[in-house]
């Protein structure tokens, strides 16, 4: 029993502590002035300063690049059989397939970065 107060100390600030950094608030928009055919709208930033991060004109996998540096290094193999016929576009199961990344992959993920 007297072992029991100590750990159960450790294990509430360990607790605390384990809360992912986060922002205390964050925007984001469609960056409506890009245009594909008009390339002095392709200028993209980022800026950062101690208290504040500016990204401009990223799409997704740049923001993405960007913010797991390690996913352009790496190169995946995929091979499926999907479990229907009736769809034409394996994008759709590519898709579901990706959304269903397990816990363990995740923490996997959070310790390459």
């Amino acid at each position: 029993m007297r072992l029991f107060l100590p750990v159960f100390l450790a294990a509430s600030a360990l607790a605390q502590n384990s809360a992912p950094p986060a922002f205390d608030a964050a925007s984001v928009k469609i960056n409506r002035q890009f245009s594909l055919d008009n390339r002095a709208t392709w200028l993209n930033t980022v800026d950062t300063t101690p208290g504040s991060l500016t990204i401009r004109n990223f799409n997704l996998a740049m923001i993405v690049a960007w913010a797991y540096p390690w996913v352009e290094s790496q190169r995946y193999d995929i091979f499926a059989n999907p479990s229907s016929s009736r769809h034409r576009s394996f994008q759709v199961f590519l898709t579901s397939q990706l959304g269903q990344v397990s816990s363990a992959q995740r923490a996997i993920f959070k310790t390459a970065m």
